[in-house]
């Protein structure tokens, strides 16, 4: 079992355990299947559930989609949180915030698996676009508030939106990377240069 658990369920019914089964099974055909195969009839199949179920709880495979995404975002968000709490200087922040995420990333197939996917299939899907929006801005909102709180960082808001732009599509480069290429030693080093570059960005 993974570590995807319900979201927060409609008030005026008990749980039944179903919600619960219904994310799961979206969650597992997500990572073995990818969005393109998943139906709400193989989610209700494999959740051992109704399927007016789904409509009931998720309205729709977006709106189910949506909420596997969001559980998955809150594992990522329990990452970032623990490593930008500590009170470092730059390139001992940066240091962690980037080796804390790649370890993360590292051992999460699943997570690497859906993200990608989603992040492919929302090129052409405008619902799913805004799910991988919405993820993404919360990282970047948490970014922004920890560099902006860093007394020894001095950038204006444009410019600080600019570099968590850019941490953010180097690092999502570096984790496909690492994905169609293993973890090769040009890699390893893409990433060192990667923590200098992020560390200067911030000390300008």
């Amino acid at each position: 079992m993974s570590q995807v658990a319900s979201k927060s369920r409609r008030p005026g019914r008990p749980s039944t355990g179903a919600e619960e089964r219904i994310l799961q099974a979206a969650h597992d055909l997500l990572v073995s299947e990818g969005y393109a195969e998943l139906t709400t009839q193989k989610v209700a199949q494999r959740a051992g559930a109704n399927k007016a179920l789904i409509q009931y709880y998720f309205d729709s495979k977006d709106g189910l989609v949506e909420a596997v995404a969001e559980q998955l975002s809150e594992r990522v968000l329990d990452v970032l949180e623990k490593s930008l709490s500590r009170e470092e200087g730059v390139d001992i922040l940066v240091e962690d915030v980037v080796e804390d995420m790649w370890e993360f990333f590292h051992g999460a197939a699943d997570l690497q698996r859906v993200y990608f996917d989603l992040s492919a299939h929302s090129i052409g899907h405008k619902p799913l676009r805004e799910i991988m929006r919405h993820a993404r801005g919360r990282y970047r909102s948490l970014l922004s508030d920890r560099i902006k709180a860093q007394e020894e960082i001095n950038l204006s808001d444009k410019d600080r939106m600019s570099v968590i732009t850019f941490f953010v599509a180097v690092f999502d480069g570096l984790a496909l990377e690492l994905i169609q290429s293993g973890d090769t030693e040009e890699l390893k080093n893409a990433l060192e240069l990667f923590k200098k570059t992020a560390t200067n960005m911030l000390s300008t």
